[in-house]
């Protein structure tokens, strides 16, 4: 798995690009990251590109897994989340997170369309 970060200054957002498979200890690991960063404030609003990401290996018990991790950076929370996803399968997926992680405090909403995931997430901000 390979997750990049790109923290834009302008638009006071984190982009998130999430490709390959998806390991847990390395999502913790960047989510510690995130977290400890000196370049903005923990909960950062985000834009997660999930369109590289291989779904196939993805369960509900693997997302509520994940789901423990970021109740575990408390600091993290509340933050506007928008995650990018590349059809039905990764909607169908993306959409099981955010209703397992209704609890976590976030504002998540999921895409199709960058763009789109985008105003959502720079209009909150203006």
């Amino acid at each position: 798995m390979a997750i990049l970060f790109k923290y834009n200054k302008q638009k006071d957002a984190l982009y998130c690009v999430l490709s390959g498979g998806l390991d847990k200890n390395e999502f913790r690991q960047e989510i510690k990251g995130v977290v400890e960063s000196t370049e903005h404030p923990p909960n950062i609003r985000s834009i997660w590109d999930v369109t590289e990401l291989d779904f196939s290996q993805i369960t509900a018990d693997f997302q509520r897994e994940l789901i423990l991790i970021r109740k575990s950076f408390p600091e993290r929370h509340p933050a506007r989340i928008a995650v990018v996803v590349p059809d039905q399968l990764g909607f169908g997926m993306a959409r099981m997170y955010e209703m397992l992680s209704m609890d976590v405090g976030d504002n998540l909403k999921v895409f199709y369309d960058f763009a789109e995931a985008e105003e959502w997430l720079l209009e909150a901000h203006e």
